[in-house]
């Protein structure tokens, strides 16, 4: 008797996931988002798979598929996302390393966050640099999201 995977779709809230991480720091914010993000594409990749058991699809995700940007990357190449959307998938990943990977405090007033947030798609100087990363990594999760849903039904 094989362990037979199916996809199953664990739905977690974003805007509710961020409001609560307001109270707490940007880093948190930051992190805590992108795993999530990182979550839903994983979980959109495994729709595009065949049935794997439990061992099969903890190896993939563990081994060659276990970082975000790998992930990205298969995405894109499979055309579950389009160009818009890797785009601002590696940008997150980006700033989720300035922040999980820096020595020094960051913040969304450092410079190279503010860089960063500045090559999102349909940057809006009239917003705030953390305003405006937690409303493209809603909008990259509302696309997952949708595109799971397509999926899936």
């Amino acid at each position: 008797m094989t362990d037979r995977t199916r996809v199953t779709i664990r739905t977690i809230d974003l805007s509710t996931v961020i409001r609560e991480l307001r109270t707490k720091s940007q880093a948190g914010t930051v992190l805590v988002s992108a795993a999530v993000v990182d979550g839903r594409l994983q979980q959109l990749l495994l729709t595009k798979m065949r049935t794997l058991s439990n061992n099969k699809a903890k190896r993939i995700f563990n081994g060659p598929l276990r970082s975000f940007a790998a992930k990205i990357d298969v995405a894109y190449a499979f055309e579950l996302i389009d160009d818009e959307l890797y785009d601002d998938l590696t940008i997150i990943r980006d700033i989720r390393n300035e922040f999980a990977h820096s020595v020094t405090e960051r913040d969304f007033e450092s410079p190279e966050i503010v860089e960063l947030v500045q090559k999102f798609t349909r940057w809006d100087a009239s917003v705030d640099a953390f305003s405006f990363f937690q409303q493209r990594i809603e909008s990259c999760s509302n696309q997952i999201e949708a595109k799971l849903q397509r999926a899936l039904f």
